[in-house]
């Protein structure tokens, strides 16, 4: 698999872009309406997940990388690892880091 977007990471800025850390513009939020940008849960989670996109795919493809062989060939270090990331990845996405 190869990759065609932005490299990660991305973060969310003045809660409405998600940008990499040198500024490069991914996406602007916008909610359908002319005006103010609300603050709403919603606004925020959807920023958190798509600022998460880069690092949750690294992290599923990692863990599908550890697990994809046979099994008397699992190194649990390995596994542990990509688990692990895929949980910081989760927590990135969910707001809960």
């Amino acid at each position: 698999m190869s990759t065609q977007h932005t490299p990660g990471p991305w973060v969310v800025e003045c809660d409405k872009f998600i940008a990499t850390p040198d500024a490069i513009v991914i996406a602007e939020l916008n909610n359908g309406l002319r005006g103010e940008y609300p603050k709403s849960g919603h606004f925020n989670a959807n920023a958190q997940l798509i600022a998460a996109a880069p690092e949750l795919l690294r992290t599923l493809t990692n863990l599908i990388n550890a697990t994809n062989v046979n099994a008397d060939e699992l190194d649990p270090l390995t596994v542990f690892v990509a688990i692990e990331q895929a949980k910081g990845a989760i927590a990135k996405a969910t707001g809960d880091v």
